[in-house]
């Protein structure tokens, strides 16, 4: 089974639910929150593989980091990011 390579993709969960930022987001430096269902209409994702096979996930111009469990944003302290692993659940789905 293959893995994605780098570029732009739309994430939805199981239930087809957009995954991204809400449109409407504090203005402040913050992280912030990335879920699903969100009421953006198109949430893109920047996705680069890395060489070491690891990924740096991007919505909305900013890298995602994982903070007590959870997705997001992070709009400063970008050496913060997460490299996550993207694992194969089935063919052409992946978490």
């Amino acid at each position: 089974m293959s893995t994605p390579g780098s570029g732009p993709y739309e994430i939805t969960d199981c239930d087809g639910h957009r995954i991204g930022r809400a449109m409407n987001e504090t203005h402040d430096l913050a992280p912030k929150a990335v879920h699903a269902g969100t009421d953006d209409p198109h949430p893109i994702w920047d996705v680069k593989r890395l060489d070491n096979k690891l990924y740096i996930l991007g919505n909305r111009g900013a890298p995602t980091a994982n903070i007590n469990g959870w997705l997001y944003a992070l709009l400063e302290n970008l050496d913060e990011k997460t490299e996550w692993e993207l694992v194969n659940v089935t063919e052409g789905v992946f978490q």
